[in-house]
C-alpha cells in the first residue's frame, strides 16, 4: 500500500525555532484574512510551510502546505480554489481531501482518503486562528489572554511588515513600551491607553520576521486600512 509523505515526522534545521513553534498552539491566521470560502494562505514557520484555507462551507483548516505524493510544496502564497502540486498535478481542494490523482499506473495500490493532506489541529480564539502538529491536542491557552482576545470586536486596522528583528526579540518584547503578552506560541497582545494591538510573528528562514497586525481603538494606527512597511 502506498503511504502518504509526512513532512512533519522529523525537525530540521533550526531546532529551537521549530521546537518552540512546533510544539505549541500557534497563531496562523487572522480570520478576516480569509473572508470567503476557498480563501487561502500560507504560513511559514522557518523552513516550514502551512495552508490555512476556508473550505466551501466555510470552516477552517490547517495543512502541511506539502503533496502527500512526494511532498513537494503546493502553495507560494495566498490564492483561492483547488491547489494543484506542481510535480504531478496531483489535486487537493480547501478541505485536504486528495480530489484527482495522476500516474496511478506507477504507484502501488492506495485508498484516496488517506492520501488527504496531512492536517493539524484548528481552534478559533477571536479574531486569531490558531493551529497545534497534533490533531487531538487541547486547546493549553492563557485563559485570561484567551477571555480579552476573544472579547475584541469592531472592525480593526490592518498592517503587515517584514522586519529585520528575530522571533526571539520580538516575543521578548524588547523595546516595547506597552503591556506586552504572549498568547501560544507567537501572538503578541500590547495593551495601551487607548486599545490593544495584536501582532502575529511569523520567522523568516533567513532571519527576520514577517508580522501581521491588528489594532483596536489605536488612534492614528486605526486611521490606516492597510500598511506595508519594512
Amino acid at each position: 500500500m502506498f503511504s502518504p509523505v509526512d513532512d512533519l515526522a522529523s525537525l530540521s534545521g533550526d531546532r529551537e525555532l521549530e521546537g518552540h513553534f512546533l510544539s505549541r498552539w500557534m497563531a496562523v491566521a487572522f480570520v478576516d484574512s480569509l473572508p470567503t470560502p476557498e480563501a487561502r494562505r500560507v504560513f511559514a514557520v522557518g523552513s516550514r510551510s502551512f495552508v490555512v484555507a476556508r473550505d466551501r462551507g466555510g470552516a477552517l483548516h490547517v495543512f502541511v502546505n506539502a503533496c502527500t505524493h512526494r511532498g513537494t510544496r503546493l502553495c507560494r502564497g495566498a490564492g483561492r480554489g483547488r491547489m494543484r502540486c506542481p510535480y504531478h498535478g496531483w489535486v487537493f481542494g480547501c478541505d485536504g481531501r486528495l480530489l484527482g490523482a495522476t500516474r496511478r499506473s506507477g504507484l502501488p495500490p492506495f485508498d484516496d482518503a488517506q492520501m488527504s493532506l496531512r492536517r493539524l489541529a484548528v481552534r478559533c480564539v477571536g479574531p486569531v486562528v490558531f493551529a497545534h502538529r497534533d490533531p487531538a491536542a487541547a486547546l493549553d491557552l492563557d485563559p485570561e489572554l484567551r477571555a480579552e482576545v476573544e472579547r475584541l470586536g469592531g472592525t480593526p486596522a490592518r498592517r503587515w511588515r517584514r522586519v529585520r528583528v528575530s522571533w526571539r526579540r520580538l516575543l521578548r518584547g524588547q523595546g516595547s513600551g506597552s503591556t506586552h503578552r504572549v498568547l501560544g506560541a507567537n501572538l503578541i497582545l500590547e495593551r495601551f491607553a487607548s486599545g490593544v494591538r495584536l501582532r502575529l510573528v511569523a520567522p523568516r528562514a533567513r532571519g527576520g520576521s514577517v508580522v501581521e497586525e491588528r489594532a483596536y481603538g489605536l488612534g492614528l494606527f486605526a486611521r490606516a486600512r492597510f500598511l506595508l512597511g519594512r
